[in-house]
This record gives structure tokens, sequence and C-alpha cells, in this order.
């Protein structure tokens, strides 16, 4: 694999040039993932909560 410097970054993996932008992208795909996979809860809370008034997220 090879890297390159500067904001056009590519890597090469195993025959596959990514740009920066593509790996970012693509990581932040994952990551939404995950946490729509492991936290549906907490994020459908967090989503109906932003639509009503602010409030804390955990009342005592």
């Amino acid at each position: 694999s090879r890297v390159k410097g500067t904001n056009e970054q590519v890597i090469a993996l195993h025959g596959l040039n990514l740009s920066a932008a593509e790996i970012l992208r693509d990581e932040n795909m994952w990551i939404r993932s995950v946490q729509e996979s492991s936290f549906a809860e907490e994020l459908k809370y967090l989503r109906s909560k932003s639509k009503a008034s602010p409030r804390r997220m955990f009342e005592t």
C-alpha cells in the first residue's frame, strides 16, 4: 500500500486507489451504520427530543 501527502491523498490497497475524501466518506458511513445498529433506541430518543422542546436527556 502507498500513501501520498496533501489533501489529495491516494491510498493503494489491494489494487484500489482511494482519495482521502472517499476514505472519510466511507469511514463516516461505517460509523453511522454501527451507531444505528448498536444504539437504535438511544438514537430514536435523541431524534424525538430534537423535535420537542430542549430538555435534559436524563432527568432524575
